[in-house]
């Protein structure tokens, strides 16, 4: 069977990361010049070396060359559900998902199509992202609580949680997930604080913080063994207890940042990389990076060319390789931490 090879050169001219340098180029960034398309949300590369972009106005698939775009024919089963992408997942298993505002939907590689996959009546359901956890089921975070797909391929839902005086209450916005070192499945919430699913009792229990409850969580990385890396889009960045909850942030950094400014940031994406680097995009502060305790923010500078493009980071994304892809507003942008040399990418078709 013939084979396409496309190759995507990026030049990436960019030095190792070293948090505890003194200034603001230690770390550089090259952005993806042929991308002229609407903001970029969510950001995925595949085993056969496409790129995978989530917009606004429809899902893109970049093969070196040239860009594919997707959006919703109407009456057309087999087409994506809607052009409005919010959250891309490329599972263990090589399967592409794609969260849409209003479903979820399974790439076909085969037939170049989708297969939509219906909450059901409410056509007023809103998905923020797609998960998989680490028995392979696939979760949905929405509006109206979290969904797990199961061996039938039929959701599930988990509306209620059991809070800490052990009564039962809904779910106000399930927003994020993230499944730390021991296997514990959590949830990021608005309104709802921090929920951990037991998976012996299949029930979700609260973190007993009323703290957490005012905040709108919209990521969760692991700190260490005993907190959790929490960022919320109203009250900034956050480390806090698994067992009860308590905030330890102002003991756990050397802050470069002042508390107050550590509050103010608008939180839009946290996750830990590979080496245990964590990486916060914020609204409108850009980049924070925190390694062995310490906080490095990196912003726009107009005066160079290799800074971060813009200072709303939408999304952060590890591939195989090592490189973080970060979408801004307009923009993506790409850091290589091990090496200076062009970088090759190879896709092919089978």
């Amino acid at each position: 069977m013939n084979n396409l090879l496309k190759t995507l050169i990026i030049f990436c001219l960019l030095s190792p990361l070293e948090i505890l340098s003194s200034g603001n180029h230690d770390i550089r960034f090259n952005k993806l010049s042929s991308y002229e398309h609407p903001s970029p949300k969510a950001i995925t590369k595949d085993k056969f070396g496409f790129l995978w972009i989530g917009t606004r106005d429809g899902l893109l698939k970049y093969d070196g060359y040239t860009y594919k775009k997707y959006v919703n024919d109407f009456g057309n089963s087999s087409s994506i559900s809607s052009g409005n992408i919010r959250s891309l997942l490329l599972d263990s298993k090589g399967r592409l998902w794609v969260a849409t505002a209003n479903q979820l939907n399974q790439y076909n590689y085969t037939t170049d199509s989708f297969k939509n996959y219906n909450f059901g009546s409410d056509k007023q359901n809103f998905i923020y992202e797609v998960f998989e956890a680490s028995d392979n089921s696939i979760w949905v975070a929405s509006r109206d609580g979290i969904k797990r797909l199961n061996e039938n391929e039929k959701f599930e839902s988990f509306e209620y949680y059991q809070n800490s005086s052990g009564g039962s209450a809904k779910i106000g916005r399930a927003r994020t997930f993230y499944q730390d070192i021991d296997d514990t499945l959590w949830i990021g919430t608005f309104e709802s604080g921090v929920l951990r699913f037991d998976f012996s009792k299949e029930t979700l229990f609260q973190l007993p913080s009323d703290k957490l409850s005012e905040m709108l969580i919209v990521g969760i990385s692991e700190y260490s063994d005993n907190y959790l890396l929490v960022g919320s889009n109203n009250t900034g960045v956050h480390v806090i207890s698994k067992r009860d909850g308590s905030e330890n942030t102002k003991e756990s950094f050397n802050i470069i940042l002042s508390e107050s400014q550590l509050r103010d940031v608008k939180v839009k994406e946290v996750m830990t990389d590979s080496a245990g680097i964590h990486w916060i995009g914020t609204e409108a502060n850009g980049l924070l990076i925190i390694e062995e305790n310490n906080i490095r923010q990196f912003k726009e500078d107009a005066s160079d060319s290799k800074s971060l493009p813009e200072n709303r980071v939408n999304d952060i994304y590890e591939d195989d390789q090592g490189n973080m892809w970060i979408s801004n507003l307009t923009n993506i942008a790409i850091y290589n931490p091990s090496n200076k040399n062009i970088t090759t990418y190879y896709s092919s078709n089978d």
